[in-house]
């Protein structure tokens, strides 16, 4: 049996060390999927993946569909990277944030129009759909760009939603006192 893409775990790894940096230790197994390329968590390739880095090389633990990065895991990590810059206000939280959702949705989320909708939001309070997508130029909320935009606020777990109301999670956002 063939092991895993090397690069299948490198993305894995990557993107929850990327997490660990900004404080986030457990991480949805939908978006660990995503990142590593493939479909589904029943992927042959993912399962491969997921198998070296979970019980082959110890770097990781999953439990109720979220993974993190075990002590073992982190210390490798922190010597491969070498020494990182994390995020130490929110602009720059802003900044990685936005690369992360223009990273894993391949492009297909407009920087632009991004950044329309993230300044709405910004102020921290509750905002109708319809706001949103005037701001960032859109017709329908059925629009390509919108549907991706909101797709990946969504999975990040960036915004509260109720309804057609949308407002950004403050401390995922924001989390620094400025």
């Amino acid at each position: 049996m063939k092991g895993p893409k090397e690069d299948v775990v490198e993305k894995i790894l990557c993107f929850l060390y990327e997490n660990h940096e900004v404080g986030t230790t457990s991480v949805p197994e939908e978006q660990v999927v995503l990142v590593s390329g493939y479909a589904r968590a029943d992927s042959t390739g993912y399962r491969k993946a997921a198998n070296q880095i979970i019980k082959i090389d110890e770097l990781a633990e999953r439990s109720s569909k979220c993974w993190s990065l075990t002590e073992k895991g982190i210390k490798v990590l922190e010597t491969k990277a070498g020494p990182k810059i994390k995020p130490f206000s929110n602009h720059e939280m802003e900044v990685f944030i936005k690369q992360r959702i223009l990273k894993m949705s391949q492009k297909k989320v407009p920087e632009e129009k991004l950044n329309s909708v993230w300044n709405v939001l910004r102020d921290g309070k509750v905002h109708s759909r319809e706001e949103l997508l005037l701001a960032a130029g859109y017709k329908r909320p059925d629009s390509t760009g919108y549907r991706e935009i909101m797709k990946w606020m969504k999975k990040l777990e960036l915004v509260e939603t109720t309804g057609t109301s949308f407002k950004f999670i403050a401390e995922k956002v924001a989390p620094f006192d400025e």
